[in-house]
């Protein structure tokens, strides 16, 4: 068969290659893409007796039977690091966990305090009890003991019985330690140790026992009828018998009362009540009512203070002056009341515009009611002002006092100052020549603290006098 150049041999579908000598085929080349089968049709197989060899990929819809290997005959799967790979020699490959020379318990090593077993390919790891005991480690005075799986950790009682329980009780302390074999620790007080100056001394009427178990017991050595360890003050005895001790009243140092009368002086810190009408001897009043005091005392034993009408000296009283009147000025109506009762109606005095009216036949007065005569029945225009005394706290007041200063301006009075702030300010009684002026923005003056302002100008030589109260 002549040559085929290289051009000529890309063209054909296959190229088919025998021996020199004979006529076997020695290899049939593809130069495209080898297929066996037709798409769509019934799968082809392609079998291949011998080895087969492909340089590029192989695209295998069907499966691939037997088994891959290399072309040295080694299997094409290669044991890695914990993984075996085994040749069943029927073309089956099985992989596995392990290596080449042992199983998985070779990969999975357990450490300290574990162990491990396999099976079914399954690697259970678990606790080494025989040697995880020497994990704990026993202390001073402890022991370890295990059952199955429970530890116990108690006390070494032969320790503590060598050692006190570790508790260190230094010498002369005045304390004794046992140990007992169950593992408690006893303290006891050690009286033969105890320094002299530490020890409990017994006083006066005081009594130390000490118990077997080391106790103090604590009781009295007083006896006979006197206690000499209490102290009383006075008004208070004391007396010991056997272990029982009396305390009683020492009544002479104490104001008792016998019958209706107190032997000893009588100090009330808490206060007194009832009635204090009069002095030990029973007649002399123990209140006595000064000037111009009353004093009037109730069954209940109250004492009711109050000051005596018309005295002389005016104290408990207070002067009403320029006083105002409530009632009805049409010409017709006689009956007019005072703000408050005249404490004695003989000082009583009535001013109807400006003059002087007098008591019984001008007006009449009953309490602190005014009845003008028929002949004087005040008009609208009418001013009434009253001057009378009524019971109130002591006051101060100015009778008939002259200005402090004068405001004169070319002969003409145009106003003055008061030596005091008249109060309440409507007590200021202002009179001009003897004239009772009114007070008021329409009337005769205006009144600021003590200082007074004339509405209608008054002469230099007026004569100006005030009668008012004011505060203490």
């Amino acid at each position: 068969m002549p040559p085929v150049s290289k051009s000529d041999a890309r063209k054909q579908d296959f190229i088919v290659v025998k021996e020199k000598n004979n006529v076997d085929i020695a290899r049939i080349v593809a130069p495209h893409e080898l297929q066996v089968g037709i798409d769509g049709f019934k799968k082809t197989s392609l079998k291949v007796n011998g080895s087969g060899y492909i340089n590029g990929s192989l695209e295998v819809l069907g499966g691939v039977k037997g088994a891959l290997k290399l072309p040295d005959g080694t299997l094409a799967l290669r044991s890695g690091t914990g993984v075996k790979v085994a040749d069943s020699g029927n073309g089956t490959v099985t992989l596995s966990l392990g290596s080449a020379t042992g199983g998985i318990e070779t990969i999975i090593r357990p450490g300290d305090g574990l162990m491990s077993s396999v099976s079914n390919g399954i690697v259970t790891l678990s606790l080494n009890r025989e040697t995880t005991l020497p994990h704990f480690i026993e202390g001073t005075g402890v022991k370890i003991s295990r059952l199955a799986n429970a530890y116990t950790f108690a006390l070494d009682a032969s320790y503590i019985a060598a050692t006190q329980a570790g508790v260190v009780i230094p010498s002369g302390s005045g304390l004794i330690g046992t140990a007992t074999t169950d593992g408690k620790l006893s303290l006891s007080i050690d009286r033969s140790s105890l320094p002299e100056q530490l020890s409990i001394a017994a006083g006066e009427g005081i009594l130390f026992a000490t118990g077997s178990k080391g106790s103090i017991t604590i009781s009295s050595s007083v006896s006979g009828s006197s206690a000499p360890n209490v102290i009383v003050s006075d008004g208070i005895s004391g007396s010991l018998s056997g272990d029982t001790l009396t305390l009683s009243l020492d009544r002479s140092g104490l104001a008792l009362l016998e019958g209706s009368i107190f032997t000893g002086q009588i100090v009330a810190q808490g206060g007194l009540s009832g009635s204090l009408t009069t002095l030990a001897d029973g007649a002399t009043p123990y209140l006595r009512a000064g000037s111009g005091i009353k004093l009037l005392t109730g069954s209940n034993g109250q004492i009711e203070i109050a000051t005596s009408a018309g005295s002389a000296s005016g104290i408990g009283t207070e002067l009403v002056l320029n006083g105002a009147v409530t009632g009805t000025r049409d010409g017709q109506n006689l009956t007019f009341t005072l703000s408050n009762r005249p404490t004695d109606p003989e000082s009583f005095m009535l001013w109807l515009n400006g003059q002087l009216l007098t008591k019984d036949s001008d007006y009449e007065i009953t309490e602190s009611q005014i009845k003008f005569s028929q002949s004087i029945a005040p008009e609208e225009t009418d001013v009434i002002r009253t001057m009378y005394s009524k019971n109130v706290s002591a006051r101060l007041y100015a009778i008939n006092s002259a200005p402090a200063q004068l405001v004169v301006v070319e002969s003409v009075m145009t106003g003055l100052t008061l030596p005091n702030d008249p109060d309440p300010a409507g007590s200021l009684m202002l009179f001009l020549n003897g004239q009772l002026l009114t007070q008021g923005n329409d009337h005769d003056y205006h009144l600021s603290g003590r200082d007074v302002t004339f509405f209608s100008p008054v002469e230099g030589a007026d004569v100006v006098r005030a009668t008012y109260s004011y505060a203490v």
